[in-house]
């Protein structure tokens, strides 16, 4: 059952159809222990991003298949962190979320700001695997409900002097549809008035996202931000990078797909031109393991040639 409570404060956002909906979960969800309980379930973690930790903790989770496949959401970072499936809660978040938006999230990418440095700059979601035409929904949830809230910034990429202040207070869901995000960027600022003051408020957010990409125990990819559409395609055809011993095609590929990141940071972006054709590279990582297995093949190589 929907909760009635829910209430639209903020409508015709960005490019007018994101908005900002408050007291969206039901109390039997949102419990005055919701914080604590996703601060023991969730394993976060440090992200690297060119090689260093971004300023918040980190948590991957989602639906996982029976037959180990998982979502892939990429975006710019050194490793993918482990996708855990949903725990208790944050499955009890997705699944009410999902019927209230009327669409499957599968992925969920859980961010701890846990002091008012911590923000994230910005920047518009990578929208490789993303299903197309679907939502991105942004839940906040404080340690202290009734303290200081973070704002989100959101910025015109061509009219910079069009800005837009959102303030997410507890049990607010920011809904931001694919149109804005391509028209415009968002952040989490540092709050420099709450480190002045010491008045620290801790802060969960659970970005829910629609992910049409998918991997396998093998690394293998297949979906709409793959080379394979679909897992048929896969079946019948090993995944490049998987097998592949050509490091020069794997940093090749890397290097295609940082640009094809950075592009989407600008005005204009054309998704088809720059992902259309899909990567079956999942993130740096790839390079690391391509240099192994070049140096393992040119050694085999060597003593083959000795022999």
């Amino acid at each position: 059952m929907l909760n009635t409570q829910a209430q639209v404060s903020r409508t015709g956002l960005c490019s007018g159809n994101s908005q900002l909906i408050e007291n969206i979960l039901p109390s039997t969800i949102c419990s005055t222990d919701i914080y604590d309980k996703l601060l023991n379930e969730c394993h976060f973690d440090n992200m690297i991003h060119r090689s260093n930790p971004v300023p918040r903790a980190v948590c991957i989770q989602g639906i996982i298949e029976d037959d180990g496949s998982y979502p892939l959401y990429r975006h710019p970072v050194d490793i993918q962190l482990i996708l855990h499936s949903y725990t208790q809660t944050v499955q009890s978040i997705a699944d009410y979320l999902s019927n209230y938006m009327n669409q499957r999230f599968n992925h969920a990418l859980i961010q701890h700001y846990r002091t008012a440095n911590d923000n994230i700059s910005s920047h518009s979601d990578k929208t490789l695997d993303i299903i197309k035409n679907s939502l991105i929904v942004s839940l906040s949830l404080y340690q202290n409900p009734s303290g200081s809230i973070r704002t989100m910034t959101l910025t015109n990429k061509i009219k910079s002097t069009d800005v837009q202040l959102v303030p997410l207070p507890h049990n607010s869901l920011f809904v931001l549809d694919l149109q804005s995000n391509i028209d415009y960027l968002h952040a989490i600022n540092k709050d420099s008035k709450q480190v002045q003051s010491a008045d620290n408020n801790p802060r969960i957010s659970l970005t829910f996202r629609s992910i049409g990409t998918f991997v396998n125990s093998n690394k293998q990819l297949w979906g709409q931000g793959a080379i394979h559409k679909t897992k048929d395609e896969l079946v019948y055809t090993a995944n490049r990078f998987s097998t592949m011993n050509d490091i020069d095609t794997v940093k090749a590929e890397w290097s295609r797909l940082k640009k094809a990141f950075d592009a989407e940071n600008l005005n204009g972006f054309d998704w088809e031109y720059y992902y259309g054709n899909g990567f079956d590279i999942i993130d740096k990582s790839s390079l690391i393991e391509s240099y192994k297995r070049t140096t393992v093949s040119n050694e085999n190589d060597d003593q083959d040639f000795v022999t």
